[in-house]
């Protein structure tokens, strides 16, 4: 008979998280192979199945899997730069650029990385 144990919860160390990293770069992995298949991906001429595009099937996850991937890194950024008390002010470059108003390109506020997480989380 197959026994199971009860496996107790890794808890924080000094109250704070320890995100797996490895995590985090495979993820952004996913997130770069979606950039670059996209584009590739939606030339391709599939014929239909009953009046379904399968290939627009698989685009419906694309901006699903993009939002996931996105707030999954911020948050793992934020918890890391907290953790460690601010460790991506000693970066001395910004990460992007924000457009308010696509409108109007040439308007953009540079992000370090720190605000470009806070972006991604709350707006």
């Amino acid at each position: 008979m197959v026994r199971l144990r009860y496996a107790r919860p890794v808890l924080p160390v000094n109250n704070h998280h320890y995100p797996n990293v490895s995590n985090v770069l495979l993820d952004i992995y996913r997130l770069l192979t979606i950039f670059m298949a996209a584009e590739a991906i939606s030339e391709l001429d599939v014929p239909q199945s009953y009046g379904n595009d399968p290939l627009q099937q698989f685009g419906d996850f694309e901006s699903d899997e993009i939002t996931r991937i996105l707030l999954t890194v911020a948050a793992t950024v934020r918890v890391i730069d907290d953790r460690e008390s601010r460790l991506f002010d000693f970066l001395s470059f910004d990460c992007g650029s924000l457009t308010r108003d696509v409108a109007s390109p040439g308007e953009s506020t540079a992000l370090t990385i720190r605000e470009a997480c806070n972006k991604i989380l709350h707006d």
